[in-house]
C-alpha cells in the first residue's frame, strides 16, 4: 500500500490526526486540507489521490458540495471517496448521493485497515 495517497478533507486537528495517523500506520502518504474551498481550488494537482475521506460539517463549502464538484468532474469519476462523519445519520443521504462509503467517527481502528482495503479494492462500507 505505500504507493498510495490519502486525501482527508476534516476541519477538526484532533479527528484529521486520527484518520491520518491511522493511515500513516499502513505506510500511506496522506494529506490533510482543512476546508473544502482549499480542496475545489486544488482539483487540478489531486490527480494522484487513491481514496479521499471528506467530512461532511465543513466551514464554507461543505462536504456534499465538495463531492458534487469532484464528481462533475470526469477525472474523479472512479475516485473513492468516502464520508467521514460524527453524524451517524448522515449516512441515507451520503448513499444517495453515490458516496463510496461512510465511516464514522471514532473510526474503529481494528478494522480501517481491512475497510480501506475494501475501498480500495471497489467495495463500499458503511458503518
Amino acid at each position: 500500500m505505500s504507493n498510495l495517497k490519502v486525501l482527508i478533507v476534516e476541519d477538526e486537528p484532533f479527528d484529521g490526526e486520527v484518520l491520518g495517523s491511522l493511515v500513516s500506520d499502513l505506510d500511506i502518504d496522506y494529506q490533510v486540507v482543512t476546508n473544502g474551498d482549499d480542496v475545489l481550488n486544488m482539483l487540478n494537482d489531486i490527480t494522484d489521490i487513491s481514496i479521499l475521506f471528506l467530512d461532511l460539517q465543513l466551514p464554507g463549502v461543505n462536504g456534499y458540495e465538495v463531492f458534487e464538484a469532484i464528481r462533475a468532474d470526469s477525472r474523479y469519476q472512479k475516485l473513492p471517496i468516502v464520508a467521514y462523519s460524527s453524524h451517524s445519520n448522515e449516512m441515507n443521504t451520503a448513499y444517495e448521493m453515490g458516496f463510496n462509503g461512510f465511516l464514522a467517527k471514532p473510526v474503529d481502528s481494528n478494522m480501517f485497515a481491512e475497510n480501506l482495503e475494501r475501498l480500495l479494492n471497489g467495495d463500499s462500507v458503511w458503518e
